[in-house]
């Protein structure tokens, strides 16, 4: 009977200290959420001179995304290998962004499909590091996205003064929720 944590090949598990039943599998997704946050700040309009509402074209279909705030958490995603949406396929061929529709549309498709992962937290400081961090009202009445990147700031499209940029988690107010497709484990 195996307790407490236990490292099984290349997995990490918790073992309840008494009777030894299964907690939690682990994943290790750390590298992954360093690549998004390396490559949330290389967007950065500081670092590669895009702008908020730049845009940027993906393959293969030649999409034309703009760095808005969604397509801006959208994009960080794609580039990363990671499916950020449930109508986005990962793979050549495969880019689909009919759930972005019309400014504003596409961190609804995030939130609701971080929300079918049983990955989205209502709790402002339940966040980790490379959630989506999402803004407004409510779920369906919502206004702004960014990644954490963790100690309370975020990497956004903030706006044309500011373009790509980080700040206080908490600056932008009215948090609605945040979570990620990965499984940080």
């Amino acid at each position: 009977m195996l307790y407490g944590e236990q490292q099984i090949g290349s997995v990490k598990y918790l073992f309840d200290n008494q009777t030894g039943a299964l907690i939690k599998r682990y994943t290790s997704n750390g590298g992954k959420v360093n690549e998004i946050i390396q490559t949330a700040e290389s967007l950065e309009s500081k670092n590669s001179g895009l702008w908020y509402a730049s845009i940027v074209t993906v393959q293969p279909n030649n999409t034309q995304l703009p760095l808005r705030c969604d397509g801006f958490t959208a994009y960080v995603y794609y580039l990363c290998d990671v499916q950020a949406w449930e109508t986005y396929n990962m793979g050549p061929n495969r880019w689909d962004n009919s759930s972005m529709g019309t400014y504003g549309n596409g961190y609804k498709g995030q939130l609701k499909y971080i929300e079918s992962l049983g990955r989205l937290v209502r709790n402002i400081n339940e966040l980790e590091v490379g959630d989506i961090v999402f803004y407004g009202q409510s779920d369906s009445n919502l206004r702004h996205a960014a990644i954490y990147k963790g100690n309370g700031i975020i990497i956004h499209a903030a706006d044309n003064q500011h373009g790509i940029t980080e700040g206080p988690v908490k600056d932008l107010g009215d948090f609605v929720a945040g979570g990620s497709p990965l499984n940080h484990g």
